[in-house]
């Protein structure tokens, strides 16, 4: 059986890290916390270079709770263009997050998690 924990858990991150570093079967959707980049950017870059870290890419899903927040393409470029800051790799050895790792948590993780084949990606 496998279990998405949805908005990471807010308010509740820390245990959701622990839970889901701790057992394989549980994905992280990172749904509710995208829109935090507009508005609490720091919060955001340290949540997401924490479970990069402790969970890893390859358990990551795409959510951003577009719908009710608006277009999702704003949410799509955050994270698209996003990069975890040197300070945070350094004080807290968070990894950078690779073009690879994106393409995983903007839908190959989640094709995989369904057993569908995803198609090649042609778009850089």
């Amino acid at each position: 059986m496998r279990f998405v924990i949805h908005h990471l858990a807010l308010p509740y991150f820390d245990e959701c890290c622990s839970i889901a570093a701790r057992f394989p079967n549980v994905y992280l959707a990172i749904s509710g916390i995208v829109a935090m980049w507009f508005t609490r950017r720091r919060p955001f870059l340290k949540q997401m270079g924490q479970i990069l870290d402790e969970v890893g890419a390859d358990r990551i899903l795409w959510g951003s709770e577009a719908a009710l927040m608006g277009p999702p393409q704003p949410y799509l470029d955050v994270l698209w263009d996003l990069e975890i800051p040197d300070d945070l790799q350094e004080d807290y050895g968070f990894p950078q997050i690779t073009e690879e790792d994106k393409r995983k948590i903007l839908g190959l993780n989640f094709a995989r998690l369904m057993g569908v084949e995803a198609p090649a990606t042609t778009r850089s």
